[in-house]
C-alpha cells in the first residue's frame, strides 16, 4: 500500500498485483508531479471535496448576489459573507423572494415609463 500526506489529506492506494510486479522490476526514479497536468487536477478536485461547505468560499456571482440585493432593498450586509457560502446563500435564500418581488414592480413602472 502507498500512502502519503498533503496538508490535512491523507491518501491511500493499494497496489494491483500486476503494478507490484513492476515496481520490483524499476528503478530508482523521481516523478515530477508538476509536469502532469492531470494529477494537479485531480488533487484540486479532492482538495475541494475536502473542504466542509461551512468553510468554502463563495463564488463571485454569490458575492455580487448579496452585494445588489442588499443596496436593493437598502440592508446591511450579512458579517463575513464574502468568505462565508453558507452565510451568502442563506441572505440570498432569505430576501431572494422580496428582491424579485422588488425587481419587478421597478420594472413595470419603468416600463410604464417609456412607453
Amino acid at each position: 500500500m502507498i500512502e502519503f500526506k498533503i496538508g490535512n489529506m491523507t491518501f491511500h492506494y493499494t497496489l494491483s498485483k500486476n503494478e507490484k510486479v513492476l515496481m520490483e522490476i524499476t528503478d530508482e526514479t523521481i516523478i515530477n508531479l508538476n509536469e502532469h497536468e492531470v494529477f494537479s487536477k485531480m488533487l484540486n478536485e479532492w482538495i475541494l471535496k475536502a473542504i466542509p461547505e461551512e468553510r468554502t468560499p463563495p463564488t463571485l456571482n454569490e458575492i455580487a448576489t448579496v452585494e445588489m440585493i442588499a443596496k436593493d432593498l437598502n440592508l446591511v450586509l450579512p458579517e463575513n459573507y464574502q468568505k462565508s457560502t453558507v452565510g451568502c446563500r442563506q441572505f440570498i435564500h432569505q430576501y431572494r423572494d422580496k428582491h424579485n418581488k422588488l425587481m419587478a414592480v421597478f420594472n413595470n413602472i419603468k416600463g410604464q415609463l417609456l412607453k
